[in-house]
């Protein structure tokens, strides 16, 4: 959910490996990115009734909240960790911290990224030259070794095991790469190509970047029909 630079990142990363994906936001000019790349969206509000008479929420596995806003990553989360898991939703950003106007981890999906990135600083990373980049492991890793892998202190994001099932690297959870694995890693676009990472096409920073628009902007534009 957010077809913002870096969901896009995600969402073409994916595509490239064979992993079907879905991009959903209530902007049909922010999913402009995503129809460039031949990705399949999704234009509306998900948390909507109506919603569910339009979009197959049986066929996703897990959920990626990933907009501008983290209290809304927080409540779509929310809404949907019943019937998917509550290790099947992630959002940017970490419920640690003493801040009293944090929502409590309870009311949270799991932190993408063991460090719990924010989403401003993705967006900030993104827009100075980071990107996702994967590497396929012939040999298992240990994480000690796969960390020193990632380029520039950029961090692992997601494992793709050899079976097709994907996981990601949260606070609470560090899979161990296995022989046949790929690794999706978020660092600097020069830096994953001088250590041999695969950039997906269409995918480096600059490409991903959209304009800006806010969660609650009207479109101009009526919802496309689907299917």
């Amino acid at each position: 959910m957010g077809s913002t630079p870096w969901g896009l990142l995600l969402a073409r990363q994916l595509k490239t490996l064979d992993v079907p994906v879905v991009v959903a936001d209530t902007s049909w000019q922010r999913l402009s990115g995503a129809r460039d790349g031949e990705v399949p969206c999704f234009h509306g509000e998900i948390l909507a009734e109506a919603t569910e008479e339009r979009l197959d929420f049986a066929q996703f596995k897990m959920l990626a909240a990933v907009t501008d806003n983290e209290a809304y990553n927080a409540l779509v989360c929310n809404e949907f960790a019943p019937e998917m898991g509550r290790d099947a939703v992630y959002q940017l950003g970490d419920a640690a911290g003493d801040d009293p106007r944090a929502l409590p981890a309870a009311l949270r999906g799991r932190a993408l990224f063991a460090s719990g990135h924010g989403v401003e600083e993705v967006h900030a990373r993104v827009a100075s030259g980071w990107t996702l980049g994967s590497m396929r492991f012939e040999h298992a890793q240990d994480l000690a070794t796969l960390q020193g892998r990632v380029p520039d202190s950029g961090d692992p994001l997601l494992l793709l095991r050899a079976n097709r099932s994907v996981r990601f690297f949260t606070h609470a959870s560090k899979p161990t790469p296995e022989a046949g694995d790929t690794v999706v890693a978020f660092a600097p676009a020069a830096a994953l190509e001088r250590a041999s990472w695969t950039i997906a096409p269409g995918s480096l920073a600059e490409e991903a970047a959209a304009p800006a628009f806010s969660h609650d902007r009207t479109d101009p534009w009526p919802s496309p029909a689907t299917s």
